[in-house]
């Protein structure tokens, strides 16, 4: 039987009609992917921004400022170079104890979830029982308000009860939960993590950076009440002018690096294909492929995504 060519040129239009067009359409409008987020990056390879109050975008005091506060700061190896150097002086020890926890907070976008820093732990530092540095967060409610929760992670080596010796602790609402002693897997640089989840509760993570494995983990269980829309509100970085065994100061210096924090992304339909569309100017549009790692990926791989899809199909046809 002979092939009518204008039918079957009329089935495959009919086809491309029911298929092919939707298909053009959502790759031509296509938008954030599920878990869409905005990151946030300091990587102190330059001047840090500090104010003595709060001010937007600078890191301003937390309870006393610290001596010094300042990036780049370049030291040999281990340390490295273009890192944010904290500086704490004996000479501004306070007689009220409060205020010797000294440090800089920053206030972070409207809908902060994450935020990590990496931390260098001084081999040295094991020596002198006193706590030493702690990435410390505030939540903050969705009007602005502050919730009285405190997510902290910090190292220490003070004894205190039955717990002694180099480790990391979390904070538990009101009662700090040991994460455990660390070995030298954990001497020099180290990635603090605290992340927010939607049932109020908070997940701490302490993790080499040079990887070896023997990642620190906890899920806080004491941060109840929430009612939906709070946030991380501010980020802090924590040090400590005093020892456990003494009321005097103690100088030393911390070292940060690699700040960073997470949002969702800002608009909810973004058509450019931009890796920054939606996040502005100093942060980067990515997903979170698991709930620890994350990856950049721009619109525009998504939309080819949908082209790809899109020849799959007229190949069938």
């Amino acid at each position: 039987m002979k092939t009518d060519i204008t039918v079957l040129a009329k089935r495959k239009f009919g086809l491309w009609f029911l298929y092919g067009i939707p298909l053009l359409l959502l790759s031509l409008l296509a938008t954030n992917v599920l878990n869409a987020q905005c990151t946030s990056i300091q990587n102190f390879s330059g001047a840090t921004t500090i104010a003595a109050t709060q001010t937007a975008g600078a890191w301003y005091p937390d309870r006393f400022a610290p001596a010094g506060f300042t990036s780049p700061a370049n030291e040999a190896s281990p340390i490295g170079a273009g890192r944010l150097k904290h500086s704490i002086n004996a000479s501004n020890h306070q007689s009220n104890a409060f205020y010797n926890t000294q440090g800089r907070k920053l206030d972070l976008a409207d809908g902060a979830y994450l935020v990590e820093v990496d931390l260098y732990i001084d081999p040295n530092w094991a020596a002198t029982p006193k706590r030493w540095a702690g990435l410390w967060a505030s939540e903050f409610s969705e009007a602005g308000v502050s919730t009285g929760k405190f997510p902290i992670i910090e190292y220490t080596t003070a004894t205190e009860g039955p717990n002694s010796g180099p480790r990391f602790r979390g904070y538990n609402h009101g009662t700090w939960i040991e994460m455990g002693n660390i070995t030298t897997n954990f001497e020099g640089w180290v990635t603090l993590r605290i992340r927010r989840l939607a049932n109020g509760q908070y997940t701490y993570l302490v993790a080499p950076v040079a990887g070896g494995g023997g990642n620190l983990f906890f899920t806080t269980t004491a941060y109840t009440g929430s009612v939906g829309g709070e946030k991380i509100g501010e980020a802090i970085l924590q040090g400590h002018n005093n020892t456990a065994t003494t009321s005097t100061g103690f100088s030393y210096d911390i070292y940060w690096d690699n700040f960073e924090y997470k949002t969702p992304l800002l608009t909810a339909t973004v058509a450019a294909a931009s890796s920054s569309a939606g996040c502005g100017a100093s942060a980067v549009f990515n997903i979170e492929a698991t709930p620890n790692t994350t990856v950049n990926y721009t619109l525009t791989e998504q939309r080819n995504r949908w082209l790809y899809l899109l020849l799959v199909v007229q190949m069938l046809l």
